[in-house]
Formats: C-alpha cells, structure tokens, sequence
C-alpha cells in the first residue's frame, strides 16, 4: 500500500487539514494503523499528534492548538499562524507490533500565506453559515458529506478483474464505487443552499441541466466530484464540479455543482453516522 497525494492545507487561524490519495492493491487494511506526524522543519524530529484508520478516514484535522498556546498571542499583523511552517507525515503501522512499520508518506509541507484578510473572510463565511454565539444562521444548513473512495481492494460483488471495470453500478456493497467501503466516514458541514445568483454566475457553470443545483461551502471538507452530499431533508446530491476560491493558496470557500440523486439510488444505504468535523 501507497499513501499518494499527500497535502497540508491552512484552513483557519488555528487548523490545518491533512488530505491524501490511497493505493492499496492488495493490502488488508484491518490490521494496519496510521500514525499522524508533526515536525518544526523536515528533518525532524517528528512528535506524534494523532492516529487514524485508513479504512474509514480520508482526512485529518489538526487545531495546533498546542503550539498556539507556547508561541503566545498573534501579532497585530497577521495571525500567527501564518508564521508558521508545519511538516507531516504519515507512518502506517501494525496494530499489534506498533514498531513495525509498513509504510511511511512523503512528507508535506503546510500549504497558504493566511493574512489578515483571509482570516477575517473565513470568519465572516462561518458566521453567515453557522450563526453566532448559539444564533442560528439565516443562510446556512448543516448537511452531511460523504467522501468517495478512489482507492482501495475492489469490490468483490461487482468489480470484474478480468474486465477491469464495474458491472453493477447499482451495487450495495460498494454504492456504486467498485472499491470496499464506498466511501469514508460522513462528516458535518455547513452549505447555503440557495446561494446568491451572481456568485453563481460568477463560478461559470454554464446552464444548469434538470436535477441540478449549486450550492455555496465553506473551505472544510475540500470536496472532489462524485462526493455525496446530504441534506437534512434526506435528499441525496453528487458532486459534479467545484469553482474554490483561493487567496495566498488558502481556500475561502466553495460554489459547487451537484446532481440530485433519486431513490432508490444505492447512496440511500449511506450511514449517517458523523466524524467530527474541525473544531470552531
């Protein structure tokens, strides 16, 4: 197994989110573990922040907040997170013999410049989407995502290697990916649904087709087409484009294409069972 793709991405004054490709071939990834590795520069040493099961998990956040409390207080500048240069990597272990190791990641460098402006963008964002101080938000809705796997053992009810390709698109194992566990854990997020129509002509999707509809995130999860998004309604949506906005290479928010999905599509088999999302 691969850990590829691996990134380090500043997505608030206090959080940086770690997101990556999987190539497993042949791995059983029960018995494995994933240790989450933090350093000051790429040379080490590494401190140990967290673990994770590359099973169910397609992200990692982490809130530094333990830096933030040795470091002090911001600068009247820019946040001090933008002072800082983090290095991670990912060691894939055994669960019984932590000591042997598998795998271990590229390492990856904590991506953005976050300014001032961008912070106080990003909070603006969150406080039209999430409320404030217990208000609820007057634009925003908490949905669920479901990120799709890309990688992994494929599917044994509908995967055809002599093919190489799917033979059930409908398939309940899998919902439809060709892979094992379909898809990672859900996680909780905010989206306005009903997004104003000059940011939306603004993101060039072109005409709308029937069954389709756009909708406005925050920076978190950095979403891919084909995810699944949820609303509390129980209608089912897949993604099909993305327009990010970016500035110094922190991502501000999203405007997302979707296609809805009618019953009985297999993505209604969906758990909703949400991984906790990055702390506000």
């Amino acid at each position: 197994m691969k850990i590829l793709n691996f990134r380090a991405r500043i997505y608030s004054r206090t959080g940086i989110t770690l997101d990556w490709d999987l190539l497993v071939e042949d791995t059983d990834l029960v018995p494995l573990m994933t240790i989450v590795d933090r350093a000051g520069s790429p040379s080490g040493p590494f401190d140990v922040i967290g673990s994770l099961d590359l099973a169910k998990q397609g992200h990692y956040v982490d809130e530094i907040s333990d830096i933030l409390g040795v470091r002090g207080l911001e600068t009247d500048t820019k946040p001090l997170i933008a002072d800082l240069r983090l290095y991670y990597r990912l060691r894939t272990v055994l669960r019984a013999d932590p000591g042997t190791t598998v795998h271990v990641s590229e390492i990856s460098i904590s991506e953005g410049d976050l300014d001032l402006l961008a912070a106080e963008v990003l909070r603006q964002n969150r406080i039209r989407l999430e409320g404030l101080n217990g208000r609820p938000s007057l634009e925003g809705i908490k949905v669920t995502v479901y990120k799709q796997r890309f990688q992994g053992s494929r599917c044994a009810d509908c995967f055809d290697p002599h093919r190489d390709a799917i033979v059930a698109s409908n398939c309940e194992s899998c919902m439809g990916t060709g892979f094992e566990i379909g898809y990672y854990n859900s996680i909780a997020a905010y989206a306005n649904l009903s997004p104003n129509p000059r940011a939306i002509k603004l993101a060039q999707f072109g005409e709308l087709e029937e069954n389709e509809s756009v909708m406005f995130f925050l920076n978190f999860p950095v979403l891919r087409p084909r995810d699944i998004i949820v609303e509390p309604s129980e209608r089912h949506w897949r993604v099909v484009d993305i327009n990010r906005t970016e500035r110094k290479r922190v991502v501000l928010h999203q405007m997302v294409r979707l296609y809805e999905l009618k019953r009985p599509s297999v993505e209604y088999n969906l758990l909703h069972v949400d991984s906790p999302g990055p702390r506000r």
